[in-house]
């Protein structure tokens, strides 16, 4: 699947030139305005930001800000394209977390080399937030998938979601010890009433299943659990 970029950009001949700098590698969609572009990041996911300073509704800067208040979108690589190139604009462009600055009028070349990296950036970015590496186990996050090594290969291991949740708590916390009622209000929620002893025989299973690596998770008698890699 091709990553897609919003360029938001009034002035046609850089729409067009922005179009045949990156469309052959990238999808590109066009909104001439704030308020358009406001409408299309509500409908439409994107990958990278193409963003002028002077629209006729608005600041580019304000918008920035607007994006990254959000966050659903503030993850989205923004990059400055515009022709407002003193050094105060690009410092004050940098200070709001802007990702990247370019001047126009700009080369194609290097407009798709900074676009590219920025991307990249981003999907690394992700990738590391989603997986989790304790020790010999990883964790696969957004699809609830725990490896263990294996004779230097990793190997999926079958956990229920609570099972995966109840140690991606505790690996993540290593050598802080939990009660039993802490781990129940981190996974099911404060509103739920389950016996905090129905935490044992997950534990238990827990165990069972990512043998030999068992010995992460240690019981601290008369409180709870604690995962500790050595």
């Amino acid at each position: 699947m091709q990553n897609k970029i919003l360029v938001i950009e009034d002035q046609i001949e850089f729409q067009k030139l922005i179009e045949v700098s990156l469309g052959y590698k990238y999808l590109i969609d066009v909104a001439e305005n704030v308020s358009v572009a406001r409408n299309k990041l509500k409908l439409q996911e994107y990958h990278l930001i193409l963003l002028d300073v002077i629209l006729p509704d608005g600041s580019g800067f304000d918008f920035c800000r607007e994006i990254q208040a959000d966050a659903s979108l503030k993850d989205i690589p923004i990059i400055f394209l515009t022709s407002k190139t003193s050094t105060s604009d690009k410092v004050f462009g940098f200070s709001i977390g802007v990702d990247d600055y370019i001047d126009k009028p700009f080369d194609p070349a290097e407009l798709l080399a900074r676009v590219d990296i920025r991307i990249l950036k981003a999907e690394k970015r992700k990738q590391n937030i989603d997986s989790v590496k304790k020790g010999s186990l990883r964790f696969e996050v957004s699809g609830l998938r725990l490896y263990v090594e294996e004779n230097s290969f990793e190997k999926q291991v079958d956990v229920t979601p609570i099972e995966f949740k109840i140690l991606l708590k505790l690996a993540q916390n290593t050598n802080r010890i939990f009660s039993r009622q802490q781990i129940l209000d981190s996974v099911w929620g404060t509103n739920v009433y389950i016996d905090d002893r129905s935490i044992d025989k997950h534990i238990s299973a827990i165990r069972k299943k990512i043998d030999p690596y068992q010995k992460y998770i240690k019981t601290v008698s008369g409180v709870g659990y604690e995962f500790k890699l050595h």
